[in-house]
């Protein structure tokens, strides 16, 4: 048996489109100082059609940590990035 509170059809239409999105979206950590969206989407186009790329910096104490995001147009694109991105 399963119990969950009533949802509208849009309601869960746009649950499951949330959660299809974060599929889609990389999170890659240790970047290079000298990263950039622009060179963050060069390097995974190989994969599939990139959607979007962002590059976060965070200061902790003397250390600049580089973060981004990438999002594809495809899960598929987004799985195959991991992949083989594991064996470069």
């Amino acid at each position: 048996m399963f119990c969950d509170f009533h949802k509208t059809k849009d309601e869960r239409f746009r649950e499951q489109q949330q959660s299809s999105q974060s599929d889609k979206v990389l999170y890659i950590r240790n970047l290079k100082p000298d990263t950039t969206p622009k060179k963050l989407k060069e390097a995974f186009s190989i994969f599939g059609e990139v959607i979007s790329t962002s590059v976060k910096q965070i200061t902790r104490g003397e250390k600049n940590l580089r973060s981004g995001f990438i999002e594809f147009k495809t899960k598929e694109d987004a799985y195959h990035a991991i992949l083989e991105g594991k064996t470069r």
